[in-house]
């Protein structure tokens, strides 16, 4: 049979009847626009990542993750398989595997989302009929239960933010003392009391700073891989955030003798920061340091805390959201959360209404109210 494309499929069997209904069939597919090659699912997936992700046009950022993705988890269970081999159960194979090996939940899910992204651009493309990872259930993942730093907290993890300090006269097998780093602290106190993201805070230049009119400008931020990407995310990530007197008082010392373009925060060798070393390096011995209860604190909890204050001292929403670099005011729902003030006010109120006789007021011990209590 011959495609309009010029290109012939052949097809041989013993009963004529075989070859003809097939004919006809491949016929009618041509006509209703559903025709799928059946050479086309020869292709293996790593061919066909390779193509698929030559056409994706996305930030650095996010192809960088696509590709740790791809050559951890997906490649290695798929990558030499041809696309019309892949079915259902050989997905949720896959997936009970990584779950026995303890692959993390969040990197299992967004393995397996890649994977059917992939699979669905081949369906999408006539490469193969149907998609089999559409009928498997994405992975649960744990969310991360946002936190609000006290006071006490506050001061006891940011005591605890230190670094090496001399090894003169420790034995080598030995740690050497530590000492506070003051450049750490202003960072993660950055992060609390100005609700910058990390990011934001990585990527933050001395020029970006404003002493006399106590604010700073958030632009720039580092990346994955320490690249600085010169405009946050979104629109909204670009804005204008007040300093406190302390935050001002500490970035006059640390900004002194630095060039207008120079980073605040960086390696020792002038790199931009890399998250996962920072994490390592700072926050979590911080964090173990300070005997923090559980749920333990991420850097994002910084930020969360900072919305959490603005929003239990009564700042409008909508400024909440242009403060933290929010482009919705569905986004600071997170912050509105019910806070000690809030129970406290609500246990007021209650308390109040049931002092003035008012509607639905208990008349005597819950042992006497009418009804089975459900």
């Amino acid at each position: 049979m011959k495609h309009p494309s010029g290109k012939r499929y052949t097809r041989t069997d013993a009963l004529k009847r075989v070859v003809v209904e097939w004919a006809n069939d491949l016929e009618t597919q041509i006509r209703r626009g559903d025709f799928v090659d059946p050479n086309a699912g020869r292709m293996t997936l790593a061919d066909w990542w390779g193509r698929w992700s030559e056409t994706r046009v996305v930030q650095r950022a996010t192809a960088s993750k696509r590709e740790s993705l791809w050559r951890v988890h997906v490649a290695p269970a798929f990558g030499t398989w041809p696309l019309a081999t892949i079915q259902s159960w050989d997905v949720e194979a896959w997936l009970a595997d990584m779950a026995r090996r303890d692959v993390g939940g969040e990197a299992a899910a967004s393995a397996f989302r890649l994977l059917k992204q992939l699979l669905a651009e081949a369906t999408r493309h006539k490469l193969i009929r149907g998609n089999p990872a559409e009928v498997v259930k994405t992975p649960k993942t744990t969310r991360h239960v946002d936190r609000t730093l006290s006071g006490a907290e506050i001061t006891t993890l940011l005591e605890n933010v230190t670094r090496p300090g001399d090894r003169r006269g420790v034995p080598r097998n030995e740690p050497a003392p530590r000492v506070p780093d003051p450049a750490n602290q202003l960072f993660v106190t950055l992060m609390l009391d100005a609700g910058l993201r990390w990011q934001e805070a990585a990527g933050l230049h001395a020029f970006r700073v404003d002493l006399m009119r106590q604010r700073v400008r958030v632009q720039e931020v580092v990346e994955r891989g320490r690249r600085i990407k010169p405009l946050p995310k979104s629109d909204a990530g670009a804005r204008e955030v007040p300093l406190t007197d302390d935050l001002v008082a500490d970035l006059s010392v640390l900004m002194a003798g630095r060039a207008r373009d120079e980073l605040l925060f960086a390696e020792a060798d002038g790199r931009p920061l890399d998250y996962s070393n920072w994490l390592k390096r700072v926050w979590n011995p911080a964090v173990a340091a300070a005997g923090l209860s559980e749920p333990l604190p991420t850097p994002h909890d910084c930020r969360h805390s900072y919305g959490s204050w603005l929003a239990d001292e009564g700042v409008p929403v909508h400024e909440i959201a242009a403060l933290m670099g929010h482009a919705s005011l569905r986004a600071v729902e997170r912050y509105t959360h019910a806070s000690e003030a809030r129970m406290g006010r609500a246990r007021e109120a209650v308390g109040a209404r049931r002092a003035h006789g008012g509607r639905g007021q208990r008349k005597g011990p819950a042992s006497t109210i009418s009804g089975n209590g459900a």
